[in-house]
């Protein structure tokens, strides 16, 4: 398999390739090559504190519960990844303001697309809700929003 996203020998950024590289897997329904893009990022966030001498940032213990709740929701386990990425976005959403953003992407957005394809409308409704009262202008939101309003009433789901 080839892979396009580079490896730089650094533990933070090989987190952040784990964490995409494991996104990309349990999107694909592959939660076993994505659980060991998991193992292979919790390597890399203890490596990075034994060479930093501290916990990794706070945005890659966001990401490191962003791809649990996709794993979760892969191996089929829907409710508990939902509510593991919800836990995600609440973590996402205190993180720091900054230019260029910390975090890569609202996770709101994620928990969204992810509750929308498992046919949760009401969860799908309620995260890109969420993440368009901080990024009003989005369009994966404002489209997720759509998506999640059509064919019948949303409801509760859990």
């Amino acid at each position: 398999m080839v892979h396009s996203l580079p490896v730089y020998d650094r533990p933070r950024e090989i987190a952040w390739r784990h964490w995409a590289m494991g996104l990309a897997y349990a999107s694909k329904g592959h939660p076993l090559e994505a659980n060991e893009e998991a193992r292979l990022m919790d390597a890399a966030l203890r490596q990075y504190k034994d060479v930093v001498k501290r916990d990794a940032p706070a945005e890659l213990t966001v990401a490191r519960e962003e791809l649990a709740g996709h794993i979760l929701a892969a191996e089929g386990k829907v409710a508990k990844g939902l509510k593991t990425l919800e836990n995600a976005s609440k973590m996402q959403r205190k993180l720091r303001y900054s230019e260029p953003a910390y975090y890569p992407r609202p996770v709101a957005e994620a928990l969204g697309e992810v509750a929308l394809r498992h046919g949760k409308k009401a969860t799908a409704e309620a995260a890109f809700r969420l993440c368009l009262e901080d990024l009003p202008g989005s369009v994966r939101s404002v489209n997720g929003l759509r998506d999640a309003q059509k064919s019948g009433q949303v409801g509760a789901e859990f």
